[in-house]
C-alpha cells in the first residue's frame, strides 16, 4: 500500500472501478489491498472470475458487469430478447450465489427507433426479468450512456429514458419490490 489504512466512519460506502488506478500497472490483488487501505467497500464491473479475490480482501463486487448485451444491441432490441434473457437469467443466478446485489445492463443503440418504442421494448424486457431478479435479491441497473457523442448513438438526448423505464416497469409490479433501477452515466 501507499501508507497506513485510512480510518472511515462508515456512513458512506464507496466503491470504484479498477480503472481508477490508471496506468499504475498494479495487479488486481494490489488494487484490492489499496482499496481496503483507503476504505472502499469494493469495485464495480469486476468479472465473476475475480470475485473470490475481492472476497479474500473483504471487498465486494458492487455492480456486476453487463451480460448478454452490447452497447449496440441492448434491451431495447426485441429481436435479441430471448438470447439476452437467457444470459441475464444465468448472470442473476451467479450474482445471487455470490452475494452480488446489483448488475448493470444497457439499452443499446436506437438506430432510428423512437424513444417511445425503445422505452416500451425495455419495459417489456424488464417485466420479463424482474420477478427472477427480485426472487434472487438482485437489482438490474439500466445504465444511461452519456451524450457526448455528436450523433447520440450511445446516449439519449436526455435522461428521461431510464427514469421512464424504471418507473413503468416498477409500476407494473411483481412481488412489491422494485427490481429495476436506473443510473446515469456521466
Amino acid at each position: 500500500g501507499n501508507g497506513p489504512r485510512i480510518p472511515r466512519k462508515g456512513r458512506i460506502r464507496q466503491s470504484a472501478f479498477t480503472t481508477v488506478f490508471g496506468d499504475l500497472q498494479m495487479t488486481f490483488e494490489d488494487q484490492c489491498r489499496e482499496a481496503v487501505r483507503i476504505g472502499l467497500v469494493g469495485f464495480e464491473l469486476v468479472q465473476p472470475a475475480n470475485w473470490p479475490t475481492l472476497k479474500k480482501y473483504g471487498l465486494v463486487c458492487t455492480c456486476a458487469p453487463s451480460t448478454g448485451v452490447t452497447f449496440e444491441n441492448g434491451v431495447i432490441h426485441t429481436e435479441d430478447h430471448d438470447r439476452t434473457a437467457k444470459a441475464m437469467g444465468d448472470a442473476i443466478d451467479v450474482c445471487a450465489a455470490n452475494g452480488v446485489e446489483r448488475m448493470i445492463t444497457v439499452g443499446g443503440m436506437r438506430r432510428g427507433m423512437s424513444n417511445e418504442e425503445a422505452t416500451d421494448n425495455a419495459v417489456r424486457f424488464f417485466n420479463r426479468m424482474k420477478a427472477h431478479a427480485e426472487d434472487k435479491g438482485v437489482t438490474i441497473a439500466l445504465e444511461i450512456m452519456n451524450t457526448r457523442y455528436p450523433d447520440n448513438r450511445l446516449g439519449r438526448p436526455d435522461q428521461v429514458f431510464g427514469a421512464a423505464v424504471a418507473d413503468i416497469a416498477g409500476q407494473q409490479g411483481t412481488h412489491g419490490q422494485e427490481g429495476v433501477a436506473h443510473e446515469v452515466g456521466l
